[in-house]
């Protein structure tokens, strides 16, 4: 749950720019819960009674989360999916598309957050916040770690994802395109440092806070202001390489497609057009 709340409260929108098939887009779905609570049993100290109400708490996210916000990532899928048929795909519409997933992302943490507070509540002893520091450090340690490889190693590998989560979308990639993703990879191989650097930073303003054994209220605040608006806690100058990013990704989106074909987007249009299907029928 620490460290990775921002990745669990966009679950659907990283499964559905990380899968292949629509068949494995819903099994991976499927296992959505239990892979909320592996990490949470992961990080947080339970006992038998306090399992079984991360349990409860993490099912009833689940139903919120399939019932209110699935038909809505639904919808924005099938509007993206629209304005690729309709020759919509330059800066500007990218632009769009993302301040729209932004909506999206705020609407999640504000439901999903009374539910992580519910749980999180019960972990302020000194024990449990304990437990909670050692399992962070053994985690953080996990990702420098590989932030130790050589810069051509990581840039390899970052080049290889990158290319593979855009060609199960468009298929395979021309001459141009991959050559973009090559600068775009060269470009931004540090930022994964500099996110762990601002993840360090929020862990440890986490413990100090459940240290003074906030309420659930505080709790269910802090979760909105530590994902959404972080830099007003640590790290100020965070908001501006988040902004940076977005620029540089909005940007980098553009180029690709304004070196795509037709039916590179017409690859595209149908696969989110069938994630979008899946979500519905996984709402209903």
């Amino acid at each position: 749950m620490v460290g990775k709340i921002n990745r669990k409260l966009m679950l659907t929108l990283v499964i559905t720019m990380g899968l292949a098939a629509c068949s494995s887009f819903k099994i991976m779905y499927d296992f959505a819960d239990d892979y909320i609570k592996q990490e949470a049993k992961f990080f947080l100290k339970f006992d038998e009674q306090g399992e079984q109400h991360l349990n409860e708490q993490v099912d009833k996210m689940m139903e919120w989360h399939n019932t209110i916000m699935l038909p809505r990532y639904a919808a924005y899928l099938r509007q993206l999916a629209n304005q690729l048929d309709h020759g919509l795909y330059g800066v500007t519409a990218i632009t769009k598309g993302m301040k729209d997933g932004r909506i999206l992302l705020q609407d999640t943490v504000a439901g999903v957050a009374p539910y992580v507070a519910r749980i999180m509540v019960h972990q302020t002893s000194i024990e449990n916040t304990e437990h909670l520091r050692l399992r962070i450090l053994e985690r953080s340690e996990e990702q420098k770690e590989d932030l130790s490889r050589s810069i051509e190693k990581r840039t390899e590998d970052r080049t290889e994802r990158v290319t593979k989560n855009l060609r199960r979308f468009m298929g395979d990639l021309n001459e141009i395109q991959n050559n973009l993703v090559n600068r775009y990879a060269k470009s931004t191989i540090n930022d994964a440092k500099r996110r762990l650097d601002n993840r360090n930073l929020r862990q440890s303003a986490l413990l100090t806070f459940l240290a003074r054994k906030p309420t659930e209220m505080e709790i269910d605040a802090f979760i909105r202001q530590m994902v959404l608006r972080s830099h007003e806690i640590v790290d100020p100058d965070y908001k501006g390489f988040s902004e940076e990013w977005i620029d540089r990704f909005t940007m980098f989106l553009a180029n690709i497609f304004a070196a795509s074909t037709n039916d590179q987007r017409l690859a595209t249009s149908e696969k989110l057009k069938s994630y979008a299907q899946d979500l519905s029928e996984i709402s209903n």
